[in-house]
């Protein structure tokens, strides 16, 4: 259900899981990254590629980190939300 809610979305969805793999790209994310069909093990990688150093220990630490990235001749904002299973 969630994911073909995320389907009708405008904005790009990205989900992981606990194991840092991607849970759920929405079609706005396939496209942007170039992911055929279903197949999105690249897209965790890429996405992490273009992240800062700072932004996923950030996340970790805070709970939350906030940033634009450069995708070809466009700007991607990216709101990453960590949530540690203890709290």
């Amino acid at each position: 259900m969630l994911h073909a809610l995320s389907d009708r979305m405008r904005d790009g969805m990205l989900l992981f899981n606990a194991t840092g793999e991607v849970a759920l790209a929405n079609s706005v994310v396939r496209e942007l990254f170039g992911a055929q069909g279903g197949d999105t093990t690249e897209l965790g990688r890429r996405l992490v590629d273009l992240l800062p150093p700072v932004a996923l220990a950030q996340a970790r630490e805070s709970g939350s980190w906030s940033g634009s990235l450069p995708l070809g001749d466009r700007a991607v904002i990216v709101h990453l939300y960590h949530h540690d299973e203890a709290g």
